[in-house]
């Protein structure tokens, strides 16, 4: 675990981010993110529905942190289809 937190939390990663790389995204994106997520901010998912050109919804699932796949599976599979209905 200290080698994923010390590279994030190291200097040379203190500016990195995706800002040039996510505008030329131009696939359908499903963006699901916990609402109470523990490692991660409402900003990174913000930011990849603002930045991405493609069709894209951005879905936050409340009373959720890191794992929706595993703590709201329901919520995850109805958006998955929902999503999935709206691009075709």
């Amino acid at each position: 675990m200290d080698a994923w937190t010390e590279t994030w939390l190291s200097a040379e990663f203190k500016n990195w981010n995706l800002d040039q790389i996510l505008p030329k995204v131009y696939c359908p994106m499903l963006i699901l993110h916990g609402e109470q997520d523990q490692y991660a901010t409402l900003a990174q998912p913000q930011r990849f529905a603002e930045l991405t050109r493609g069709e894209k919804q951005l879905v936050i699932i409340p009373d959720c942190g890191h794992f929706p796949h595993f703590e709201k599976t329901e919520i995850v599979l109805q958006s998955i289809q929902l999503f999935l209905k709206d691009i075709e």
